[in-house]
């Protein structure tokens, strides 16, 4: 069975922090995932680690708490890797890599951070609908995430094929428009 990922997302926790962290914590008995987005670069601004650092010190359920790490340019790839494993040690949050197979630093951050979670890019899950190969590539990603004990994440599941797809590679959790239409229950 493959479970429907409901998450609450900040984008830009960055701005207006004390309302959203005062949210976020609202949601953690009624949401199964909060998850919060970081750049690479706001792994290095100390306001934004200051709030993150109170998310963590007021919430009481650490592990509902998912720090995605979403790829961008710019910022620096060693400081943020220290600081993300030193966040994760010392409250419990859980990490997912977003958009594994698209981008260049991927498999870099998956090296070294060991991620709770690997979300698989959804241009490849559509892309995979119409190209045997890059299901290929879903599948070798989908194995890496296994030997790492990492729980895959399809991303942009929006019809019943996308869904047969997730559940081909190995994905544990789905997100995306399919959402809206069904009834509720995981599939």
């Amino acid at each position: 069975m493959i479970k429907r990922m409901v998450p609450v997302v900040f984008y830009h926790f960055y701005r207006d922090m004390d309302r959203k962290v005062s949210h976020a914590l609202s949601l953690v008995g009624r949401s199964e995932w909060i998850s919060v987005n970081i750049f690479t670069h706001h792994l290095a601004n100390p306001f934004i680690l200051k709030s993150i650092k109170k998310l963590g010190e007021i919430a009481n359920s650490h592990e509902k708490i998912v720090l995605e790490w979403v790829e961008r340019r710019g910022g620096d790839m060693e400081n943020a890797i220290r600081t993300l494993l030193t966040i994760r040690d010392q409250y419990g949050f859980r990490i997912a890599i977003d958009d594994m197979g698209e981008g260049e630093d991927g498999m870099g951050r998956i090296a070294h951070v060991r991620p709770d979670f690997i979300k698989l890019s959804g241009k490849l899950i559509h892309q995979s609908r119409l190209d045997r190969k890059v299901l290929t590539t879903l599948n070798a990603i989908s194995s890496m995430s296994d030997s790492l004990e990492s729980e895959i994440i399809a991303e942009w599941v929006e019809n019943e094929i996308d869904l047969q797809i997730a559940r081909d590679v190995g994905a544990k959790y789905w997100q995306g428009w399919l959402d809206r239409t069904l009834d509720g229950n995981d599939h």
